[in-house]
């Protein structure tokens, strides 16, 4: 009893976590869109602004793009 009580609150807290970075991913991909939108930034604004941030050891690069590509693939659908 014990042991299912502290699976199901770490599953739970797991499901809340990422329910928040995916919320998070959405907004970043959304801002990316608007600022390549309104400003004309292209891929290589990306590269920049992954490079700057050096999110998780710089890694971001790839993750700005598919989080961009995630925004304007919902506005499209």
């Amino acid at each position: 009893m014990i042991k299912e009580r502290i699976y199901n609150a770490q599953y739970d807290s797991l499901k809340a976590v990422n329910k928040e970075l995916i919320n998070l991913y959405w907004d970043i991909g959304k801002l990316i869109v608007a600022k390549q939108d309104k400003i004309g930034w292209g891929k290589g604004v990306v590269e920049t602004l992954a490079k700057e941030e050096d999110c998780f050891g710089g890694d971001c690069f790839e993750g700005a793009l598919a989080m961009t590509a995630l925004e304007r693939a919902r506005n499209e659908g």
